[in-house]
């Protein structure tokens, strides 16, 4: 069975994850969890999902296709910000604000999304042995 193979690699090398019905949780670093639905018998589906503390939506839980949308809207929503406060207090500059919390959003998003798709890799790479 796929389920039981891939719980025994995850056990292998050390992985923390839960099973939960046909649900395998997997733990990984910085609130970011993989989860597998082994309820088809013919499709395994995959998602990355991040939970209680991360470092791209804080105290939120959601997907990560969802936290970059959500990260995006509310960029542009504090672009229009920028834009209006820079009128008003012409003294600080706002752009270098904006570009700091761009560059965490956009390093942090690389490293979720390279870490939910190596192991994604990882574990078609091990269903697929045999």
């Amino acid at each position: 069975m796929k389920r039981d193979k891939l719980i025994d690699k995850l056990k292998r090398y050390d992985y923390t994850y839960s099973l939960r019905g046909n649900h395998l949780t997997i733990q990984l670093d910085f609130g970011q969890e993989f989860v597998i639905d082994f309820s088809s018998p013919d499709v395994v589906e995959m998602d990355s999902r991040l939970n209680s503390f991360n470092m791209l939506t804080g105290t939120l839980e959601m997907s990560l296709k969802n936290a970059m949308l959500f990260n995006t809207i509310g960029y542009l929503v504090a672009m229009i910000f920028v834009l209006i406060a820079d009128k008003i207090i012409p003294c600080l500059n706002w752009s270098i604000v904006m570009i700091v919390f761009v560059g965490w959003f956009v390093a942090w998003s690389a490293y979720y999304i390279v870490k939910a798709e190596s192991l994604k890799q990882l574990i078609v790479y091990w269903l697929d042995q045999d």
